[in-house]
């Protein structure tokens, strides 16, 4: 631990001297690894938020049934019974 903290001027001064060295290559370096991890941000709270949206249809999924007036009640228990399989 002791040499990584005593190696971290050096590193700075090297990364500062490459970085000036190729600004234009840095530059792109940057924005790539920037849109790369935007890119990844945006596939995972797409797909955060396409799970939230099946969870949230699956628990508000229902039938509707209009059933004719002249039915019985003995029918509707059979319907309801046929729909729940």
């Amino acid at each position: 631990m002791k040499s990584a903290l005593y190696n971290t001027g050096y590193f700075l001064k090297e990364a500062s001297r490459i970085i000036g060295l190729n600004r234009l290559s840095s530059v792109f370096s940057f924005i790539s690894t920037v849109l790369i991890l935007f890119i990844l941000a945006m596939v995972v709270t797409c797909w955060s938020v396409s799970n939230l949206l099946v969870e949230t249809i699956q628990h508000e999924a229902e039938i509707s049934v209009y059933l004719d007036g002249s039915i019985g009640t003995g029918q509707v228990t059979g319907l309801v019974e046929t729909i729940r399989g």
